[in-house]
């Protein structure tokens, strides 16, 4: 991570080593023998010296007794206490790390138990909190939690996760940020139902925060509970859903095919289902998706079949994402007049359905991505404000981060430059997630060429580049490899750029990207311009001026016009 600063700890030197041994042995020093033990046993590691120490003062074993790892000394010691302490201790290892004691009072059922607490914290197994809300009691150390939960009888510790599960959700039932815990314990009973339901909440608390790799856990475990069913239609819809939530955080992780794959072996449960809502869904999912991975042909068939679906279910929320991606593929395909025709009823279905605002905020992004390639940049913007202002509303910053590299665009794309860069800065630093961070410096390596600052452009857009072949994602793949091959040109490093351009068309082409295509052969002719093969730029140009004609992108190709003609001969 970025953020992080590893550090080494080095193992404690000797003498350290020794003198924590004898302040854990206060009352009766330990033999010289024993602790030359302990600290060669100890290897320098300050838990294992302090908990070997604890042992031999509890135990008074000699230097032949002392056990060879830190998990046997643990489980030394638990082994010594009493059966009411140690029982104390399982069961606390079972609610969490962390213990609020007011959870502790309704998980235990045996009597009371307030000394034998008092004895862990002064054993230290166990500390209290400072601080707390409410108290609560922390165990020393993860290896003391895991070692004596490991203790437990796989049958106890299934009922003392049930008995957790329902004391939580007796004490905090309206507190969303306990679903993530109570999923935790049901999925460690026998309860398919309780498991799979808080599973999914949690899931779903996970996604919206974009926290999509906690979230992809969740639903795996939900998937492998549901497969303990017996076989119907129940279970079969509840794997799809569970399989299309899966394939929605996928998407936000930069897992682009498996987000596909992971529906695929769904087709045949869902055509036994028959439900139209159902396959609409569905649809609408293998579309997007389809459109990511640049296939126009299935991104298209599926939207199709999604609005059939839906118009029959009476979905308008599914029909109206399904227009919304048809407006997306007007983008990819440079057929904008019908993607803005799929946009405009979009937004009509969606406006009418609240729940539904971040897909409202993704078709005025899609919007804006037509009247970016059409050259009407006030259209553009207030499209794109329109995404920020939903954004703003739902306190989502992927939309907001959507809004703010749109802008960037298209200020790049009119010369205002340092709108350009300040806008994609902006978008950088609200970005939640990888996709939409990759996005967002894409489009800020496009503003920084126009500001002449190549060299940083091409920092940020090379690691853009594999970042966006591993999401498989050619269209926008093969425009950032664009991008970066105008870098190398501006550098004059003529021949790594003539090669990156070749991919970046060969890429586009494949995806029929059409804005791509036509960029990424400006910038060929561009090259060959600067290689002085005069012929070959002036028809590279009228080649891009063409392909930029063809789907609608007047302020391009005059643009690119304006370049050929400035192509002169010696």
């Amino acid at each position: 991570r970025s953020y992080l600063t590893h550090i080494a700890l080095r193992p404690l030197a000797a003498a350290d080593s020794t003198q924590l041994v004898e302040s854990v042995a206060r009352e009766q020093p330990l033999p010289e023998a024993v602790s030359a033990a302990l600290v060669e046993n100890g290897d320098g590691n300050p838990f294992f010296l302090e908990e070997l120490a604890r042992t031999v003062d509890e135990r008074g074993a000699d230097s032949r007794a002392i056990p060879d790892t830190v998990q046997g000394v643990i489980m030394a010691r638990v082994d010594r206490l009493s059966e009411v302490a140690k029982h104390v201790l399982q069961t606390a290892s079972v609610i969490g790390r962390e213990v609020p004691l007011q959870l502790l009072d309704r998980v235990w059922r045996s009597g009371e138990y307030a000394l034998d607490l008092t004895e862990l914290c002064r054993l230290e197994f166990l500390y209290e909190k400072p601080g707390a809300d409410e108290p609560a009691v922390i165990f020393k150390h993860a290896l003391t939690q895991d070692v004596t939960y490991d203790s437990l009888l796989a049958r106890t510790r299934r009922e003392l996760h049930f008995r957790t599960a329902e004391a939580l959700a007796g004490l905090y039932s309206d507190r969303d940020d306990v679903a993530a815990t109570l999923a935790y314990h049901y999925a460690r009973t026998d309860l398919v139902d309780e498991a799979v339901r808080w599973l999914i909440r949690a899931a779903d608390r996970a996604a919206q925060l974009y926290a999509n790799s906690e979230a992809v856990l969740h639903l795996d475990l939900a998937a492998r509970r549901l497969q303990r069913l017996p076989e119907g239609p129940d279970r079969d819809r509840r794997m799809l859903d569970v399989a299309l939530r899966h394939a929605h955080s996928l998407y936000f992780l930069g897992r682009f095919r498996e987000s596909v794959e992971v529906l695929l072996p769904h087709e045949a449960p869902l055509a036994r289902l028959n439900e139209p809502a159902l396959t609409a869904t569905y649809s609408f999912w293998l579309a997007h998706m389809h459109s990511r991975l640049g296939d126009q042909r299935r991104a298209c068939d599926n939207a199709a079949r999604a609005i059939v679906a839906a118009t029959q279910a009476g979905d308008e929320e599914t029909l109206g994402k399904a227009h919304g991606l048809l407006a997306l593929e007007g983008h990819w395909s440079g057929n904008t007049v019908d993607g803005i025709s799929h946009g405009r009823k979009s937004v009509d279905l969606l406006r009418a359905h609240p729940q539904q605002r971040w897909w409202l905020g993704m078709t005025h992004f899609y919007l804006a991505m037509n009247h970016l390639v059409q050259g009407d940049f006030e259209a553009a913007l207030g499209e794109a404000n329109g995404a920020d202002a939903i954004g703003k509303e739902i306190g989502d910053p992927r939309l907001q981060t959507y809004a703010a590299f749109t802008v960037g665009w298209v200020e790049a794309t009119r010369r205002n430059d340092a709108a350009a860069v300040a806008a994609c800065q902006r978008g950088l630093e609200q970005a939640p997630d990888r996709v939409s961070r990759a996005y967002a410096s894409m489009i800020l390596g496009h503003a920084l060429i126009g500001q002449n600052d190549h060299g940083q452009a091409r920092t940020i857009l090379e690691p853009m580049v594999a970042e966006l072949e591993g999401f498989a994602f050619p269209q926008w793949h093969g425009f950032a490899t664009a991008l970066t091959a105008e870098t190398y040109r501006l550098d004059a490093r003529l021949d790594v750029a003539g090669t990156l351009v070749e991919r970046a068309l060969e890429l586009m082409t494949r995806a029929q990207y059409g804005y791509g295509v036509a960029f990424a052969q400006r910038v060929a002719a561009r090259i060959a311009r600067d290689r002085s093969a005069w012929d070959e730029a002036t028809a590279t140009f009228d080649d891009a001026s063409r392909a930029f004609e063809r789907i609608g992108a007047r302020f391009e190709a005059r643009q690119t016009r304006d370049e050929r003609n400035r192509v002169k001969a010696p």
